[in-house]
């Protein structure tokens, strides 16, 4: 009897055995997809969110049936798992093999107004641990519909992508060799590009890895929405064929009710492009962006639709269609717990302008929430400032109107106690506190006790004492503050301890992006050597001279610290731009009327720094041909570099009434710098032929016909210019003497004085103001020799050595017998008001006056004989060259015939002082 029973226990015991087994194998060839119940957390409870999920998720599924066909199970009372606790993977699995089903899906939905937070888990009942967790959350009915159409085709994706792994595995024979490779589908893409992605190799063996890496290689690629891979035995071994389906290609992107967001601002953005692949992923991050743009400008109530249109040759076209609505304005800002600071104090620190009677015209009042975190950034910081550590912000609360036109900002404050200084120490390391050392870096704390705890103070100390010490060398100079609060006292304990460290030199320079340009032209505008002590003002004067050579759109000068040294790196990046011109074209002056202009010029010759010019100017009376070139490093002397300069010229001027001239000769110059880039003396040896014609009313007292002009010259130059072409701040100062006579050769006699002073001064908003003066003298060596005419002053016009804005050209000046004779004296003063307008353009406009005269030898200067003018002006440094126009009044009474308003302009040259 024993034996009859535990018999029939080992039987039951078999047979369970044998049944299990029998569902296991069921369970994994079966293909049924379980869809079990979303657990839900929050009120109010969504209805019917199993049944939304798997309907929309059985239409995917359907629509794939040709390749794969599936079941679905869906109970009237399922078992549910808390999708946020742990589950029992072994209940999960039976569930499995008692619906006969492969996968099971399951989740979890929280909800709290109308907000909301869904996942979805795909579990594979034949290996509980391999599973997959997909995630939304969003706001509102619609976008809860839209996320559990994408959830739902997420897992349908990731079963497909499955089976079809699934069916490789069972139908492909991975121990044959691999006969042929085909692409199948793709139209753009090329089959070699396709064929490069792919992992497999003829005459290899199959691999499912391969095959899956093949596949994501070409999913990353972007240009196919979808690939299959086919796998046939034929008797040679396997045919496999790579069935592609290529994404269609944006055709064009429109938009169309955009007036507020420029398209140029949008493209800089988007990810959508022309002639790429379209992806309905992209499109809807492109929606999103395109969103936000609007909410950042204020347009909270803007609505856009896409429109699609298809065409021939799978080209796609996108046209978004904007309704902007009006802006969300913002009506008032409230403040709460601001005991101390006025509400429209604290409304101008951060920043937020309301709607008023000029908004029409401003814009000003437009709700930018994008915007209000860094807002309240501010208002804390200025809270800091002031005293109160512990201030705290809540988060800002927003009432909208009915209409959703205006809103009111309510933002709650904590002030919390104000806290005030108690102590002020400074240590600095091996330092003794009575040396003049310490003395001078203590002088650097304006923080004092009893004083307000400000913030900002104690980090301007600290950037004050660390730029002291590394303006001495020590570049890795640190200042830890230590500040310890008291909250009893409502006091503040602040120490700051310095640690100097090590004196840092220059190590290795390194140059990159010079692509013409070679090392050492760079190298020896640099003003700092390796092995130098470190100084960051050299760091700053090496940066400007890179800039002032004109050659480079871009420089960047960085150091580098080498790992357990006291050394610095240096690295120079340059970006190079175009140094050469070539120019035909033509200028028009007030005074010259039209003038045919030509010229070739590269100031960076072949890389090496020499520069040359070749210019011609034929127009009415005028005309000047030119030949220059500089070479501003032909030897050095004493470790400086001695600069080279030869011109020749022939020039014929016929702009005067009195007289005409002709000049031909040519000048050597050579430049020595006496102090860094800054003071340069000029010496020049000019050698000039000059024919005059003078009228027969001017005989009697100017010479007329053929001189030789022998002249030696000095000049200094005073230059801290920011840029030369468009300078803001800094000195342009010279001072020039100039002799001719029988000593050097020539019959030419005069000695001549001329200087000049610039000083520009950066104000606000990036506009500046230029204070200048010239001043001149002329006389003959000689008594018996009268001065020649072309060698006196004429001022007056815009193209002029000394111009004077509002005048005609050279009609300023001492006249006989009503004709213009120039003076032997000169003295011009002016001043200027630049406002930059497109500033990367080079469009600017200024204001300026100027004043001046000449006087001849006889004549005594008086500084209240000065002629004067004022007006307005525009300057524009276009590639061809700058180009000026002003508008000018003269100031009293005219005189030699000029008119009390003038408009003057040129093309194509640039005159000093304009």
């Amino acid at each position: 009897m024993k034996f009859f029973r535990l018999s029939l226990f080992l039987l039951f015991i078999s047979f369970v055995v044998f049944l299990n087994s029998t569902k296991a194998y069921a369970l994994l060839n079966n293909k049924d997809v379980f869809v079990g119940f979303f657990h839900q957390k929050g009120t109010p409870a969504l209805k019917n969110i199993d049944k939304s999920f798997t309907d929309v998720f059985k239409t995917y599924m359907d629509s794939k049936k040709p390749y794969f066909v599936l079941a679905y199970t869906l109970l009237k009372k399922p078992p549910y798992f808390n999708f946020n606790t742990k589950m029992n993977l072994a209940g999960i699995k039976r569930l499995g093999i008692k619906y006969h089903s492969n996968y099971i899906i399951t989740g979890s939905i929280a909800r709290f107004g109308s907000h909301y937070e869904i996942h979805a888990m795909l579990i594979e009942a034949a290996d509980i641990y391999n599973s997959k967790t997909v995630k939304y959350s969003g706001a509102g009915k619609k976008s809860l519909e839209k996320s559990i159409y994408t959830l739902s085709q997420k897992v349908s994706s990731l079963i497909l992508s499955r089976l079809k792994a699934e069916k490789i595995k069972k139908h492909v024979p991975v121990s044959k060799k691999i006969y042929s490779i085909r692409v199948k589908g793709n139209i753009r893409t090329g089959a070699s590009f396709i064929a490069s992605k792919i992992k497999i190799k003829k005459g290899g063996y199959y691999s499912i890895k391969k095959i899956n890496e093949s596949v994501k290689d070409l999913y990353k690629t972007g240009y196919f929405k979808n690939i299959m891979v086919n796998a046939r035995a034929v008797p040679e071994g396997l045919a496999v064929t790579f069935i592609v389906s290529e994404r269609p290609y944006i055709k064009y992107i429109k938009y169309s009710g955009n007036a507020s967001v420029s398209v140029k601002k949008i493209k800089k953005v988007i990810n959508l492009k022309v002639n790429s692949p379209y992806s309905s992923y992209g499109l809807d991050k492109a929606l999103k962006i395109l969103k936000f743009i609007y909410s950042a400008e204020g347009y909270y109530n803007a609505k856009i639709k896409v429109k699609k249109t298809t065409f021939q040759g799978n080209y796609i076209g996108i046209h978004f269609l904007i309704n902007e609505n009006s802006p969300v304005m913002v009506e008032k800002v409230e403040f709460e717990g601001n005991s101390s600071f006025p509400s429209a104090k604290l409304q101008s620190v951060m920043g937020i302008k309301t709607v008023n009677l000029l908004t029409w015209i401003t814009g000003a009042g437009k709700f930018k929430k994008a915007k209000l975190n860094n807002q309240i950034i501010k208002l804390l910081g200025f809270y800091y400032n002031h005293g109160y550590i512990n201030v705290r912000v809540r988060k800002p609360v927003f009432i909208f109107s009915k209409n959703k036109k205006y809103v009111t900002i309510i933002i709650k404050i904590v002030q919390g106690p104000q806290y005030r200084i108690s102590n002020v120490d400074l240590e600095i390391k091996n330092v003794k506190k009575d040396s003049g050392e310490y003395i001078s870096v203590k002088k650097l704390i304006i923080t004092k006790v009893g004083d307000i705890f400000n913030r900002q103070y104690i980090e301007k100390e600290i950037l004050n004492i660390t730029k002291f010490y590394t303006n001495k060398g020590y570049a890795f100079a640190n200042v830890e503050p230590s500040i310890k609060i008291r909250q009893k006292t409502n006091s503040v304990l602040i120490k700051l301890i310095v640690h100097k460290g090590k004196i840092a030199k220059f190590g290795k320079i390194t140059i990159t992006g010079n692509d013409v340009t070679y090392s050492y032209v760079i190298l020896r505008a640099l003003a700092l050597y390796p092995g130098e002590e470190y100084n960051p003002k050299l760091i700053k004067i090496s940066r400007q001279n890179l800039k002032n050579l004109m050659y480079f759109k871009h420089v960047a000068i960085t150091t580098e610290k080498v790992p357990g040294e006291s050394i610095l790196d240096v690295k120079v990046h340059v970006k190079e731009q175009n140094t050469g011109k070539f120019t035909i074209g033509g200028g028009y002056s007030s005074a010259t009327a039209f003038m045919a202009i030509s010229s070739i010029s590269e100031s960076n010759l072949f890389g090496t720094g020499i520069s040359a010019s070749l210019n011609a100017q034929v127009g009415g009376p005028y005309q000047s041909y030119s030949f220059n070139i500089l070479q501003p490093y032909l030897t050095y002397i004493f470790a400086k570099p001695l600069s080279f300069n030869l011109s020749l010229y022939d020039t014929f001027n016929g702009l005067y009434y009195e007289f005409a001239y002709r000049s031909v000769g040519g000048s050597i110059t050579l430049g020595y710098p006496l102090y860094k880039n800054v003071l340069t003396e000029y010496f020049r040896y000019l050698l000039e032929e000059d024919t005059s014609v003078i009228i027969p009313g001017l005989l009697n007292i100017l010479p007329q016909g053929r001189l030789i002009t022998s002249e030696a010259s000095l000049t200094t130059v005073y230059n801290t210019l920011n840029n030369p072409m468009v300078p803001t701040a800094g000195n342009l100062d010279s001072f020039r003497v100039s002799f001719a006579g029988p000593p050097i050769g020539g019959n030419d006699d005069f000695i001549k004085f001329v200087a000049q002073a610039n000083h520009y001064i950066p104000l606000w908003w990036g506009t500046s103001f230029m204070q200048g003066a010239q001043a001149g003298y002329v006389t003959s060596t000689r008594s018996s020799v009268a001065l020649p005419i072309y060698q006196r002053f004429f001022v007056g016009g815009i193209m002029n050595t000394y111009p004077l804005l509002g005048f005609m050209y050279d009609s300023v000046g001492p006249s006989q017998n009503g004709l213009l004779i120039g003076g032997t004296k000169m003295f011009t003063v002016q001043a200027k008001y630049s406002v930059p307008i497109l500033k990367k353009m080079g469009f600017y406009g200024f204001l300026w006056w100027n004043a001046g005269n000449a006087w001849g030898q006889s004549e005594p200067v008086f500084p209240l004989d000065l002629v004067q003018a004022a007006g307005i002006g525009f300057n524009w440094y276009s590639p061809f060259g700058p180009i000026t126009i002003t508008y000018g009044k003269i100031l009293g009474t005219p005189i030699n015939g000029n008119n009390p308003t003038r408009i003057q302009f040129s093309l194509g040259q640039s005159f000093p002082g304009i």
